[in-house]
């Protein structure tokens, strides 16, 4: 293949048009043990090397040369986007299982330990998030996993938020559609103060698990907690409790959608926890 121009070079990724003006990235890898089960035609094609390997080992470092196969790739992913990408679904048996109730649980009990042992006058309230993140694990032990909807999905958006990325196979995860949602929409709050639209995600043929799957995920703070694995403490902690009733105000939305489409029997216990935040 002939280089016809380099068009640039960011994040360890080198951006170049072949002859034959097509989009090539030259991409360093985390590892060399790559295992990708699933494959989708939007995703970037990666091209195996001339021993038949899609790892090249240049320097010491590994990469992958992936051809893009879409013409926007730089533009900010929406809502709808997810929506598109959350259209392929995967059976359960070949998801990796999380068992995310004891992870949140890890979560709490770090959060809880941490700051009671560094105490200042700035954590005032973190027993709030606290409270969140407890009633949030209550309605997670209400969703049967086995009636989950399942496909590609991501869980977390700060460097994952273009169409080339969502669209790289490396950065691909398998697990509950509505871990991308929930995340999507709290990225989007906290970092743009941005209120995407939902209606896309009820166009999804999804069951009442994944909305207690996506409201649970919604109240649990990762924001919060994420905060305290990061130096930006104090920037991104007033955007947030400035933002947080705007999050309410969302998972207000949906349990309308919710009740009008009766979706779930009885929603009335979380319903009334949402109001009396």
């Amino acid at each position: 293949m002939d280089i016809k121009e380099i068009n640039k070079k960011e994040n360890e990724k080198i951006v170049f048009t072949s002859n034959d003006d097509k989009k090539y990235i030259f991409e360093k890898l985390k590892t060399k043990n790559i295992y990708i089960p699933f494959f989708n035609k939007s995703f970037h094609t990666i091209k195996r090397n001339k021993y038949n390997s899609i790892v090249t080992e240049w320097n010491g470092y590994y990469y992958a040369l992936l051809k893009i196969n879409l013409e926007e790739n730089d533009r900010k992913i929406r809502m709808y986007d997810l929506y598109l990408f959350s259209s392929t679904r995967i059976p359960f048996h070949l998801v990796k299982s999380n068992n995310y109730i004891i992870m949140w649980k890890e979560k709490l009990f770090f959060l809880e330990k941490y700051l009671n042992e560094k105490y200042e006058e700035k954590y005032y309230d973190y027993n709030y998030f606290l409270y969140l993140g407890k009633n949030a694990l209550n309605i997670l032990k209400k969703v049967d996993f086995d009636n989950v909807t399942y496909g590609f999905c991501f869980n977390r958006f700060d460097n994952i938020n273009t169409l080339y990325s969502i669209y790289d196979p490396f950065n691909i995860k398998t697990g509950p559609i509505m871990n991308s949602f929930s995340e999507f929409i709290k990225y989007e709050l906290f970092k743009n103060g941005n209120k995407d639209q939902i209606d896309c995600i009820f166009h999804l043929n999804i069951t009442e698990d994944d909305i207690l799957l996506l409201i649970s995920r919604l109240l649990f703070p990762t924001h919060y907690y994420d905060l305290f694995l990061n130096d930006n403490f104090n920037n991104q902690y007033n955007i947030i409790i400035d933002r947080q009733n705007n999050l309410y105000e969302i998972i207000k939305q949906i349990i309308k959608i919710v009740k009008k489409r009766n979706i779930i029997s009885d929603i009335s216990i979380i319903e009334k926890l949402v109001n009396q935040l």
